[in-house]
Order: structure tokens, then sequence, then C-alpha cells
């Protein structure tokens, strides 16, 4: 800008910075949607004049004004959650997996039981004299129909079968339907988490958004006076170029903010099913809540994620299943003992000679016990298998303890970090606003030049970037500390 300011006569410098003043404390407000609230009055220990902040990103005390929550349906960070958990087609995948390894479990219980076996049947032959059969030149007289009928009812017992096998396939089983449904939370709390961040994104958006079209109206404030000013011979015509210039910028970082928030919109409606163009009036506030606790040790956080994150339950039911599936892969090494038990009911019986005209009865009763060396062998193979399984699971496992700890740490870290930066963040906008007001109560005495003010209300503008990116990170800092930890952080 022309540093000739300090030359003009103070009768016109002061007018025209008097003039500046009023139309940039108008101007510089942001463009609010009917259905926000009112602005607050000036921050506590600024001065009478101060242009009103526009973001309600702190304590209801900053005297913020509110982030439009956007035009169409309520929607609520609960609600939100409530329907992308109902909607995701990645967790209904896996909530039918749940469910059939439920199948899979219940159904390995039935080897348990005796295998019982019923049979009735009919049959008609032919091809021979009806009850006679020769034998070495010995004719005898037989009972031999065409017509034949069996009634048969047996039961069965496999013992080592079960106690090598079953039991083992049942622990496989039941570990397999736990890792089910752990792999069923872990997408739901994963899901949780990834509906709060974009809510908190699209929230930020139009943040950034209200900010960038309050520089828009600000700039267009500017170009106006500065244009004045040419005309009254006040200033030269670079200054207008700067100010035009200063106005086409702050319309392009509207244009980015608009496609950024067109961007977390669509995302949002994603998760929650919805069509592209889907409009949300988001009613979550922009609030940092500090924790009502101090945070517990990170040792002791630690093991919190390590006992309740769904996906250290999943591995953990994984292992038990491979152990188990060892286990049961061993049985082949060792002979097979079983009992059973029958009874016929049968016209001819094969145990009844001669055999009669009727249906004759028999049973039997007896114990079998196999054995195949080629059994043993392969066995032998696929417990060697079974076994390295097991070992690359626990390797998983410590593997996961260890990216659980980064990740406790990290958001530990961040939690504690992020009072503090919010603390920052609100003094440096304070600091800005109360800087850009001197600079206006400068230039209407004539002790500061306009493009001081310029530089103090995009001072500002970054400050209150800041401030709303501090207060997001913070709300979203919690958010996944609670995820990490798999507790909500009141309880802790």
């Amino acid at each position: 800008m022309c540093t000739s300011w300090t030359k003009m006569p103070r009768g016109v410098y002061t007018a025209f910075a008097g003039l500046m003043l009023a139309q940039s404390a108008v101007q510089a407000q942001p463009a609010v949607p009917p259905s926000a609230p009112p602005l607050a009055g000036p921050t506590a220990g600024s001065s009478p004049q101060a242009v009103p902040r526009p973001l309600a990103i702190g304590s209801p005390g900053n005297a913020l004004v509110p982030v439009p929550s956007g035009g169409g349906r309520d929607l609520s960070v609960q609600e939100a959650v409530e329907r992308a958990l109902a909607q995701g087609p990645e967790l209904r995948r896996l909530q039918a997996l749940e469910f059939a390894a439920k199948e899979g479990a219940a159904e390995a219980r039935l080897g348990r039981l005796p295998r019982l076996e019923t049979m009735a049947s009919y049959t008609r032959v032919g091809g021979f004299p009806e009850g006679r059969i020769v034998a070495g030149g010995f004719t005898q007289t037989l009972s031999v129909p065409h017509d034949r009928v069996a009634l048969s009812a047996s039961i069965s017992y496999p013992v080592t079968q079960v106690w090598l096998r079953v039991l083992p396939a049942i622990e496989a089983a039941d570990a397999g339907a736990e890792a089910a449904q752990a792999r069923v939370r872990v997408e739901e709390s994963q899901l949780r988490l990834r509906v709060q961040q974009s809510y908190y994104h699209t929230l930020r958006a139009r943040g950034v958004l209200a900010v960038m079209e309050a520089a828009v109206a600000r700039s267009e404030a500017e170009v106006q006076e500065v244009r004045a000013a040419i005309g009254a011979g006040v200033l030269a015509s670079p200054d207008g170029a700067s100010a035009t210039a200063r106005l086409a910028a702050a319309r392009q970082d509207v244009v980015v903010a608009k496609t950024a928030l067109e961007v977390e919109e669509v995302a949002l409606g994603t998760l929650l099913g919805d069509e592209p163009g889907t409009r949300y009036r988001l009613s979550a506030p922009l609030h940092y809540r500090p924790l009502a606790n101090p945070l517990p040790q990170l040792g002791v956080l630690l093991e919190y994620a390590f006992e309740r994150r769904s996906e250290s339950v999943a591995l953990r039911a994984s292992l038990a299943a491979e152990q188990a599936q060892a286990r049961l892969e061993e049985a082949g090494r060792y002979p097979s003992l079983a009992v059973y038990a029958g009874a016929d009911y049968a016209r001819p019986n094969r145990y009844v000679i001669p055999p009669g005209d009727g249906l004759d009865p028999s049973w039997e009763l007896g114990v079998s016990l196999s054995y195949s060396p080629n059994d043993t062998l392969t066995a032998q193979r696929r417990l060697g298998g079974a076994r390295a399984q097991v070992q690359a699971r626990q390797a998983e496992l410590a593997a996961l303890r260890q990216a659980l700890r980064l990740e406790v740490s990290t958001a530990r870290a961040q939690v504690l970090a992020a009072a503090e930066r919010i603390t920052a963040a609100q003094a440096t906008s304070e600091a800005a606003l109360a800087a850009y007001d001197q600079r206006l109560a400068g230039l209407q005495v004539g002790t500061e030049v306009l493009a001081d003010v310029f530089v103090a209300a995009d001072t500002l503008n970054r400050a209150r970037l800041s401030e709303l990116d501090a207060v997001v990170e913070a709300i979203l800092a919690k958010a996944v500390l609670a995820y990490t930890v798999a507790s909500p952080l009141d309880e802790l």
C-alpha cells in the first residue's frame, strides 16, 4: 500500500480513516444463516468497536458467532452413528459371517451325540423259482420270497473320535464364532469413529467457509473504500489494484472452501447411505469439554486397549481356534475305537437259516478298533502346519500389542495437549483481535496505514482458523483415545 499516508493532511486522513473504520465494523461480519443465533457482544477485554468473531469454537463465554449448521434434515452425532451402523454394507457382511460361524459351532456340538440310523425297505426280486434252491445236486426246499421287507435300527458312538476330534473341533468352532463376533465389533467401532470424524470435519469445513466468506465481505468493503479514496486523490491507482487482487484471492479461497465442504458432505452422506447432494443440519456444537478425571498412566491405558479392543479379542479367539485345530490334527496319529449296536426285523432275515415266511428279528452289538499308518503320517504333516499357524497367530498378537502401544501413547499425548493448544489458540485469537482493533483505532487518528489494517485482518483470519482446527482436533482426539482403549474416557 502507499506509504505516503503519513504525509497526508491530518483532516483528510482522519475523515477517510473514520469512514473506513465505520464500514469495516459492518462489512467484516460474516454472513450468518437466518437460523443462526444472533451475534454475541464484544469479547471481554476488547474495545467496544471490536468486530465480533465469526465462529462458535470455544466456551459460550467467548462471544463468537456460531458455525452455520446448514440446511436439510437435523442430524446429531449419535443419530449419524446409529444410521451408519444400521446400513453399513461391510458391517452387514461381517454380521452374516458371524451368524454362519455360530451355526458352524452349533453343528460341531452335534458330533458329541451318538449316531442313530433307521431304515425301512421293500424289495421285489426275481429270476429264480419261488422257494427252491439247488446246491451240488442236493435239492432243499427253502422259503425264498420274491417280496422282501426289512426294518432296521442302529446306534454307534465313536469313542476316541469324540475325545480326540469332536471336542477340539467344538472348541475351534466356538473360538471361530467368537472371532467373527469380535470382527463385527471391530467394524462397529471403526465405523463409529469414521462417522464422528466425518461429522466434525464437515462442521470444520462450514466454519472455514464462514471465515472465507467474511474475508470476501471485508475485502469488498475495502475495495469500495480504496476506490473512493483514489477518486478523492487520497490514494494512488496501485492501491486499487492491490485491493482488487486481495478480493480476487479471497473469492478464490471461498471456492476452495466450498469444494472442501462439498467433499466432506458427500463423505458423510456416503457413510450414512444417503444420495449425493443430501444436506444436513448438524446440531452438535463445536465445543470442547475437558475431561472430568485425569487420564490414567500409559501402562494402564495399554492394558485397557489390549484387553478390550475388538482387534485383540478377535486375534486371541483366532489363536484359540488355531490351537484347537492343532489338537484336532494330532488325533489322526492314534487308533480309532467305536462301539455300535443294531436291530433288524426282516423277511428274510440274514441271520435266520433257513429263512422263514414271516418277519424275523435279530440284533447285534460290537466294538471296532481301527488304525492306519497312512493316517499317522498324514496327521504328522498336518500337525506341523497347524503348529506353524499357531506361531504365526502369536506373532500377530505380539505385533498388535506393539501397535497398540504406539496408538495409545499418541492418542493420550494428543488429548493431554488438546487443552493447552486450545488455550494457546484462543489467546492468539484474542491478541489478533486486539491488534486488529488497535490498527483500526490507529488508522482513525493517523498513526497507522491501510496496509497494516489489511495485514491485521489476515492475521485475525488465520488465528480464527487455527482456533477452529484446535477445537476440532481436540474433540476428535478424545474420540480417537476412546476408540483406542475401547472405553468411554469418563469411565477410566
